[in-house]
């Protein structure tokens, strides 16, 4: 049984992410060449730049492309299997979704949310918090890594507060030791992980979830973590999707 990609920007000409039917294609090769067998497709979603519907329509155009192009391709591999979801942006307007819930990511009952990277605020939390709420949904925090050098203590307590919340770390986390010794807090502190790899393209940030996979032994070692801890949280995985 492979690995699932929780967060990735696969889908053609949907944001800052794959620029082409070719380049997803590649994209999804690598992926499958590193034990993925599901991925979640989450491209950024921004009210302040479009509707709910503008993005929904330009997402199904987007992967109608894409499995049009696997198709004839003819792969020689296994293609991984591609489900639809968002990465929202947190922002006032958010609460004008009319139906969240078609956000989720595909056959789970998660929404995934992008904080800014600028200082905390309260509304941030309020506004995962009541959306999650209306859309009947558990709140998915995007690369939640990310943020360790611009947020406190105090802010993380805050998000942590949110009923149900799981953090979604980026792959890579594993090379960086700022990075490693807050995800083992995480896990130490029994907070629920994705992982996934928020690849954007093949150059500057490939797919890269097999860089988590080889170097898992280390990491627990290190941070005195024992592996089948890591490996139950690949098995949570397989049980939410």
């Amino acid at each position: 049984m492979g690995y699932v990609d929780f967060h990735t920007h696969i889908l053609p000409e949907m944001d800052d992410g794959s620029d082409s039917v070719e380049k997803s294609y590649m994209m999804l090769k690598k992926m499958a060449d590193e034990d993925v067998d599901v991925v979640f497709a989450t491209p950024h979603c921004l009210l302040s730049r479009e509707d709910e519907k503008s993005f929904l329509q330009r997402r199904n155009v987007a992967f109608s492309k894409l499995k049009t192009y696997i198709t004839k391709a003819q792969p020689d591999f296994k293609v991984p299997e591609i489900r639809l979801g968002a990465e929202i942006r947190v922002t006032q307007e958010m609460n004008m979704f009319e139906n969240p819930g078609e956000l989720s990511l595909d056959g789970t009952n998660m929404v995934m949310y992008e904080l800014p990277y600028d200082k905390y605020r309260m509304s941030y939390g309020e506004n995962i918090y009541n959306l999650s709420l209306k859309a009947k949904m558990t709140p998915v925090l995007a690369h939640a890594e990310r943020y360790i050098d611009i947020y406190n203590e105090n802010d993380y307590k805050d998000l942590f507060s949110i009923p149900n919340i799981i953090c979604q770390i980026s792959a890579d986390f594993i090379k960086n030791k700022k990075s490693s010794k807050f995800v083992a807090t995480l896990i130490d502190a029994g907070i629920p992980l994705l992982f996934g790899s928020d690849c954007h393209n093949m150059t500057t940030r490939p797919p890269q979830m097999k860089s988590l996979f080889s170097k898992k032994k280390k990491f627990c070692s290190k941070y005195k973590i024992m592996e089948y801890t890591m490996d139950e949280l690949f098995d949570f995985h397989r049980q939410l999707i």
